[in-house]
Protein backbone atom coordinates (compact mmCIF):
# COMPACT_ATOMS: atom_id res chain seq x y z
CA UNK A 1 0.00 0.00 0.00
CA UNK A 2 1.22 3.25 -0.72
CA UNK A 3 -0.04 7.28 -0.50
CA UNK A 4 1.31 11.09 -1.30
CA UNK A 5 1.74 10.98 2.52
CA UNK A 6 3.53 7.71 3.28
CA UNK A 7 7.72 7.84 2.23
CA UNK A 8 8.31 4.05 2.08
CA UNK A 9 6.15 1.37 0.63
CA UNK A 10 4.24 -1.09 2.90
CA UNK A 11 2.76 -4.74 2.18
CA UNK A 12 1.47 -6.52 5.02
CA UNK A 13 2.09 -9.84 3.72
CA UNK A 14 -2.22 -10.87 4.06
CA UNK A 15 -2.84 -8.42 1.06
CA UNK A 16 0.38 -9.75 -0.71
CA UNK A 17 -1.60 -10.97 -3.81
CA UNK A 18 -3.21 -6.95 -4.19
CA UNK A 19 -1.63 -4.06 -4.07
CA UNK A 20 -3.44 -0.54 -3.60
CA UNK A 21 -2.10 2.62 -4.93
CA UNK A 22 -4.40 5.70 -3.34
CA UNK A 23 -4.14 9.58 -2.79
CA UNK A 24 -6.84 9.59 0.37
CA UNK A 25 -7.89 13.88 -0.12
CA UNK A 26 -6.88 14.68 -3.35
CA UNK A 27 -7.67 18.66 -3.78
CA UNK A 28 -7.55 18.84 0.16
CA UNK A 29 -5.93 21.78 -0.43
CA UNK A 30 -9.63 23.18 -2.08
CA UNK A 31 -11.88 22.22 1.14
CA UNK A 32 -11.48 26.01 1.89
CA UNK A 33 -13.41 26.64 -0.66
CA UNK A 34 -16.02 24.07 -0.53
CA UNK A 35 -15.53 22.38 -3.76
CA UNK A 36 -15.02 18.53 -4.26
CA UNK A 37 -12.57 16.50 -2.93
CA UNK A 38 -11.78 13.10 -4.16
CA UNK A 39 -10.02 9.67 -2.80
CA UNK A 40 -8.54 8.27 -6.05
CA UNK A 41 -7.57 4.64 -5.99
CA UNK A 42 -6.17 1.58 -8.41
CA UNK A 43 -5.33 -2.15 -7.49
CA UNK A 44 -3.20 -4.48 -9.53
CA UNK A 45 -1.44 -7.81 -8.93
CA UNK A 46 1.41 -7.31 -6.02
CA UNK A 47 5.12 -8.21 -7.10
CA UNK A 48 7.88 -9.90 -5.03
CA UNK A 49 9.27 -6.12 -4.24
CA UNK A 50 6.97 -3.42 -2.73
CA UNK A 51 8.54 -0.98 -5.62
CA UNK A 52 7.98 -3.40 -8.59
CA UNK A 53 4.56 -3.57 -7.59
CA UNK A 54 4.09 0.13 -8.27
CA UNK A 55 6.04 1.41 -10.61
CA UNK A 56 4.57 -0.51 -14.05
CA UNK A 57 2.32 0.34 -16.51
CA UNK A 58 -1.20 1.25 -16.11
CA UNK A 59 -2.94 -1.39 -18.78
CA UNK A 60 -1.95 -3.67 -15.70
CA UNK A 61 -4.59 -3.07 -13.19
CA UNK A 62 -7.15 -5.07 -12.11
CA UNK A 63 -9.51 -2.07 -11.19
CA UNK A 64 -9.31 1.69 -10.50
CA UNK A 65 -11.66 4.63 -9.37
CA UNK A 66 -12.51 7.71 -7.63
CA UNK A 67 -14.58 8.53 -5.09
CA UNK A 68 -16.05 12.09 -5.58
CA UNK A 69 -16.66 13.27 -1.63
CA UNK A 70 -18.73 17.10 -1.90
CA UNK A 71 -21.98 18.06 -2.31
CA UNK A 72 -22.99 14.84 -4.27
CA UNK A 73 -20.93 12.02 -3.54
CA UNK A 74 -20.32 9.81 -6.33
CA UNK A 75 -18.16 6.24 -6.87
CA UNK A 76 -16.65 5.61 -10.23
CA UNK A 77 -14.68 2.24 -10.62
CA UNK A 78 -13.62 0.35 -13.71
CA UNK A 79 -12.62 -3.23 -13.76
CA UNK A 80 -11.23 -2.76 -17.53
CA UNK A 81 -14.56 -2.68 -19.69
CA UNK A 82 -16.14 0.50 -19.12
CA UNK A 83 -16.47 2.75 -15.90
CA UNK A 84 -19.48 2.00 -13.23
CA UNK A 85 -20.70 5.32 -11.54
CA UNK A 86 -22.36 4.74 -8.61
CA UNK A 87 -24.39 7.57 -6.66
CA UNK A 88 -24.85 8.14 -2.81
CA UNK A 89 -29.00 8.07 -2.08
CA UNK A 90 -29.52 10.27 1.01
CA UNK A 91 -32.83 8.86 1.37
CA UNK A 92 -31.50 5.02 1.40
CA UNK A 93 -27.53 5.57 2.69
CA UNK A 94 -26.39 3.34 0.22
CA UNK A 95 -24.72 4.26 -3.56
CA UNK A 96 -27.49 3.12 -6.57
CA UNK A 97 -25.97 2.32 -9.66
CA UNK A 98 -26.43 5.57 -12.08
CA UNK A 99 -24.48 4.38 -15.19
CA UNK A 100 -23.44 1.20 -15.81
CA UNK A 101 -20.54 0.37 -17.76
Amino acid sequence: MTAPSIETTHMPPQVRPLMLAIDPLDGSSNIDTNVSISTIFAVCPAKDQPDASFLRPARELIAGGCIILGPRCCLMVSFGDGTQIYTLNPDTDSFDLTAPA
